[in-house]
């Protein structure tokens, strides 16, 4: 009907296969319709083990298909070979089975199942081609019921693996294609092809025997109802020491490969989860070391809060938290330290101006050194400057802020820097106002 031919895209740079039909097929009625129809159903089936067509046209008056390019190897040339061993066998027809279960979910009989249609990849797989005469079992194919026959009243499909109503002129189903897969494993196992209207081989593996005979019953009725249900029944009586395959899904089921031929892998059972309760010892088997290890840290963490405001020496001049607070900046900033340590004698001295003045040094201190600590020891210098001027703060005090505010560039104000202090004049005794604060300048 038609040949293959092993091409080259140049546009993908890509080895493809093209298979053309040939012109005396080409001018039968109706092929070349048909030729098109095996491009449309093929491109509907993307599966790992159907052959993809990737493109089909006209050249003039012959019409191509543009097919995935595989090495050529057949399922036929392997069964040439003599008996196939089971397991072997069960692999491929798990591929088979699985590529029809994927074209019979989207609505498609194949109906021309045989050897020379199933094709062998570099690893081995299966992988089914050729549905130029396909059938899509939709509802107007259906009501079609010449569809499985030509124009002259032949039946369409290969004679030694049609079911026997096929050859009765009835229409292609789903049990046909499963009796096609029945043959192909008779033959494989035993050598010999399967003559229509006798028994098949009784000498087929124990293993085996019971899924051919159901799948070559002659009833349409007793055999397997669909593709999932025959491989679903392979694979129960696959052996577990050579064979791991993946159940059938919603969209794709490819089997694992077997131990033959040699490039083969076979992938790994994957093991069983964990049941609930084996994953709660899990947890406690590492969760408690784990809690009583932070409850641990905890404790020792307090102990030590606890313990570090005793352990400092009594008589400290300064706070702890003064002292905790600038420990670091003390060696960073001598300037700074001198300042918040006049800050600090300042607030215990008992005049009305120390706690302003002791602010104002504290923030001059916390000022960036520079531009930005003399601007705000200035603004100190005249706060002092006022307190000493109105008697909130005595003359030595004055002269402890200038003093240290010097090295910041600060101009001390020259007007009110005080020269020696007054001494207090002695005062009679007797009633008279009193004064809150020490001798120097009174309250004046």
């Amino acid at each position: 009907m038609a040949r293959v031919f092993d091409s080259f895209d140049e546009r993908l740079e890509r080895p493809v296969a093209v298979k053309i039909l040939r012109p005396e097929t080409e001018a039968l009625p109706g092929m070349r319709k048909r030729f098109q129809q095996e491009a449309r159903i093929s491109a509907r089936l993307v599966h790992p083990n159907i052959v993809a067509v990737l493109d089909y046209g006209e050249d003039g008056p012959a019409s191509y298909l543009v097919m995935e390019r595989l090495p050529g190897r057949t399922l036929r040339d392997e069964m040439a070979r003599g008996p196939m061993p089971p397991e072997r066998l069960t692999a491929l027809m798990t591929d088979t089975l699985a590529a029809l279960a994927a074209a019979h979910r989207f609505g498609v009989l194949h109906r021309d199942i045989k050897p020379s249609n199933i094709l062998l990849d570099d690893d081995g797989h299966a992988r089914i081609t050729d549905f130029g005469i396909a059938k899509s079992f939709d509802a107007k194919a259906l009501s079609d019921a010449t569809s499985d026959m030509t124009m002259t009243g032949v039946v369409l499909g290969t004679p030694g693996y049609l079911a026997p109503e096929r050859r009765a002129g009835h229409s292609a189903t789903v049990q046909s294609d499963l009796y096609s897969v029945g043959a192909i494993m008779v033959e494989a196992l035993s050598g010999r092809r399967l003559v229509p209207g006798r028994e098949h081989d009784p000498d087929l593996p124990a293993e085996l025997r019971p899924i051919a005979t159901k799948a070559l019953a002659s009833d349409p009725q007793q055999r397997f109802s669909s593709a999932e249900e025959m491989l679903h029944a392979l694979r129960a009586r696959e052996r577990p020491s050579s064979l791991h395959t993946a159940p059938v899904g919603a969209t794709d089921s490819a089997t694992e490969v077997l131990p033959t031929p040699p490039r083969t892998s076979v992938l790994p059972v994957p093991p069983a989860p964990p049941s609930p309760r084996a994953l709660a010892h899990r947890w406690r088997r590492y969760l408690l070391p784990a809690a009583a290890a932070l409850i641990v840290l905890v404790l020792l963490l307090l102990f030590l809060l606890a313990s570090g405001p005793s352990s400092r020496a009594p008589g400290s001049s300064t706070t702890g938290t003064t002292a905790g607070q600038h420990h670091a900046a003390t060696s960073r900033d001598p300037e700074g330290t001198a300042i918040r340590q006049l800050a600090a004698s300042l607030r215990s001295d008992g005049l009305p101006g120390d706690a302003a003045l002791a602010s104002a040094l504290d923030a001059t201190a916390a000022a960036k050194p520079g531009a930005a600590r003399e601007t705000a020891a200035e603004e100190a210098l005249t706060l002092a400057g006022v307190l000493y001027a109105g008697g909130g703060i005595s003359g030595t005090q004055f002269q402890d802020v200038a003093t240290v505010l010097q090295p910041t560039g600060a101009a001390v104000p020259t007007t009110t820097v005080p020269t020696t202090a007054p001494a207090p004049a002695p005062k009679a005794p007797g009633p008279g106002p009193k004064h809150g604060h020490g001798g120097d300048q009174g309250g004046g």
